[in-house]
């Protein structure tokens, strides 16, 4: 299915909807758990109805489509071409914060979720856009009471194309500032001057990757 047959109106959307509970509320918009053609799924309403709103949310809408899983973006099920309104998938687990609070003695799981989430940010970039608003809320840990967990990014309200008249370096650059004010979890675990030093070694290799332009993004589109 093409990102236009996923392109429906508000009412044809809202028909198949069930709000079961509410999420969350940013600045643009609310989040809402919901029953959506029978799948859980996540409504995201925008705060202000106008064009350039729903110019915003087709403009996400798509983002999700093209990324097509990638940093563990949600599926896109349906975005209005009349309303601020996007259906897209449920993503189970905690956020990093909850999973933070509730891990803080386990040194090593928490470094594992880190670097899981570089990981994600990494698959973004080699998908051709940054994220732009990688917080601890906008991270999810799936499976996070058991040994087996992943991470994913959800809300790509900010997220960009990469542009490549632009420093590709430059704009990578956004998420890693982003990816750095989660890392304040690093007071916690570095708590002993041997496991700062081991912790600052693994993220030192993890920023030099997230910072270096694939080949993909160099090698026909250079910087300008």
């Amino acid at each position: 299915m093409c990102f236009e047959d996923r392109i429906e109106s508000a009412s044809t959307i809202l028909a198949d909807v069930k709000v079961e509970e509410f999420l969350a509320k940013g600045l643009f918009g609310r989040a809402e758990r919901v029953k959506f053609r029978g799948c859980e799924a996540v409504m995201k309403v925008g705060n202000k109805e106008n064009a350039r709103t729903i110019y915003s949310f087709l403009q996400e809408a798509r983002i999700l489509y093209e990324l097509a899983g990638a940093g563990g973006a949600p599926e896109l099920y349906a975005v209005a071409e009349d309303s601020p309104v996007i259906l897209m998938e449920l993503c189970t687990g905690a956020t990093l914060v909850k999973f933070w609070e509730a891990n803080k003695e386990d040194k090593d799981k928490l470094l594992d979720v880190m670097k899981s989430l570089a990981r994600k940010v990494i698959e973004v970039h080699d998908a051709g856009y940054v994220h732009n608003d990688v917080h601890m809320s906008n991270v999810i840990v799936t499976d996070p009471s058991g040994r087996s967990f992943d991470t994913r990014l959800i809300d790509f309200g900010l997220s960009q194309p990469l542009n490549h008249r632009q420093s590709v370096r430059k704009q990578m650059g956004k998420d890693v500032c982003k990816f750095l004010d989660s890392l304040y979890i690093m007071k916690i675990i570095c708590n002993h001057e041997r496991n700062a030093m081991a912790v600052e070694a693994v993220f030192k290799k993890v920023l030099m990757t997230l910072t270096e332009p694939s080949p993909q993004h160099t090698s026909h589109h250079p910087a300008v």
